[in-house]
């Protein structure tokens, strides 16, 4: 019971993480003075705008990552336990050489 509570006590800070710089990032975004239009219309889109999308993409997928992390690893502890072993043996090998 104690690992469970440090899991969700973990994925708990990760969310309020992820939040915070969720919120920061709008913040910022609304700081922002207002961009002059351009003469003519870009065909393209704007990298910034991409890098905003895709950021805000990741950060949905990363949340939703975290939330099922944590009831994956209830539902199967033992084997949770051994994919990070093997993990760490993986990336201990990598490093190693």
């Amino acid at each position: 019971m104690a690992r469970d509570s440090g899991i969700d006590s973990e994925l708990g800070a990760l969310r309020a993480e992820v939040r915070a710089a969720r919120e920061s990032r709008q913040q910022e975004e609304r700081a922002e003075p207002p961009k002059a239009e351009p003469a003519a219309p870009s065909p393209e889109p704007e990298p910034q705008a991409d890098v905003a999308a895709a950021t805000e993409e990741f950060q949905q997928a990363l949340q939703e990552l975290a939330d099922n992390a944590g009831g994956d690893i209830r539902e199967h502890p033992f084997l949770s336990v051994a994919v990070a072993f093997g993990l760490g043996l993986l990336v201990g090998r990598l490093l190693g050489r």
